[in-house]
């Protein structure tokens, strides 16, 4: 007796505890139940997805912001230290440096520091995320993905290695290119009266349209480096889409992945590599906008022209003059530091 009243002890108080859990899961239910329905009135809905899209303006603009402002800072800070640098260059530096030169350095380069660069990097930097996230989801819910991707990476990052080196050197060519159009213009100028006196007007003329022709050139090469990658980049990105998309179609026609989840993961491959595409077009770009940003910097970095004068400091040991006569001791004197000395006088009497 004693052993079956255990039992049905045992068994009562399991049953308590069953309907205890049951009870308690038709009411989680049932809460989940009540929230669904409050999110399927239509008002409700558009009321949040409203506060979604507010929250995400609202910070859109204070991102779009940040970066206008660090730009300008940047861009001025940049443009004023290379100005100073220029106007307290010594007299050789303008001797030495065709003046289509410096003003290519504070035309184009300028402008590809205030405008260019800052919206290129930004754009590299929303890629990149966005890329970095599209390939967590693929390989998070189709893990067999890495067997194709990794090749993949591999012959991709030779591909785009290529392409930045080349396409950096190149715009450093067309950088190089646009500062004799400036200085032959600048020059014709100057000179026209001399040059309608002599009437070699079509000869400056001729010599400007080569100028144009060799710099056009070597824009296009630029424009032909980059149609390269854009050419080989889409083929390495359908081999990874082809392959995302049939493991994702045998996941979901084995019953291993909803439909929904193998469309979702097709979409977020098509996404991934139109955004991994602009990520290394941009990070190429903001590379060679950084060449404008170097030459630059060699200009702020100029030797300022020394001091020639000093004003007397006590007039009590002022020196006066009774007799002419100029005596010196060691005289040495030279253009430019590179150069020989021009004036070597160890000792002279006047």
């Amino acid at each position: 007796e004693d052993g079956i009243r255990d039992l049905v002890r045992s068994r009562g108080l399991g049953d308590v505890y069953k309907r205890q859990a049951w009870w308690s899961d038709n009411i989680k239910i049932y809460k989940l139940n009540e929230v669904y329905k409050w999110f399927l009135v239509p008002i409700n809905a558009v009321i949040i997805f409203g506060c979604l899209g507010f929250v995400i303006l609202i910070a859109n603009y204070f991102e779009r912001l940040i970066w206008m402002l660090r730009a300008t800072i940047a861009g001025r800070d940049i443009h004023n230290k290379t100005l100073k640098a220029v106007l307290n260059a010594p007299i050789r530096f303008f001797d030495s440096t065709p003046m289509g030169r410096i003003l290519n350095r504070f035309s184009r380069d300028v402008q590809g520091v205030d405008e260019e660069l800052s919206w290129n990097f930004e754009s590299t930097i929303r890629s990149l995320t966005s890329t970095l996230g599209s390939l967590f989801l693929i390989i998070f819910v189709s893990p067999i993905v890495l067997v194709f991707v990794i090749p993949t990476f591999i012959w991709y990052y030779k591909i785009q290695k290529n392409y930045r080196e080349v396409a950096r050197e190149a715009k450093r060519i067309e950088s190089i290119s646009r500062s004799p159009r400036f200085a032959h213009f600048k020059e014709t100028i100057t000179g026209l009266t001399v040059i309608r006196s002599y009437g070699r007007e079509q000869e400056f003329t001729k010599k400007f349209i080569d100028l144009l022709s060799f710099y056009q050139r070597q824009y296009w090469r630029s424009i032909m480096v980059n149609r390269w990658f854009s050419a080989r980049a889409p083929l390495i990105a359908g081999v990874i889409t082809l392959t995302t998309g049939v493991s994702a179609s045998i996941l979901a026609y084995n019953g291993n992945m909803k439909v929904g989840i193998a469309g979702m993961i097709v979409m977020y491959a098509l996404n991934f590599w139109g955004s991994l595409n602009w990520a290394v077009r941009s990070f190429s770009e903001v590379e060679m906008r950084m060449t404008g940003v170097e030459r630059l910097n060699h200009y702020s970095r100029i030797e300022p022209e020394k001091s020639t004068t000093k004003g007397i400091e006590n007039t009590e040991n002022l020196i006066l003059f009774n007799e002419g006569k100029i005596e010196f001791k060691n005289v040495f004197a030279r253009y430019r530091d590179d150069l020989p000395l021009v004036l070597n006088l160890s000792l002279i009497h006047i």
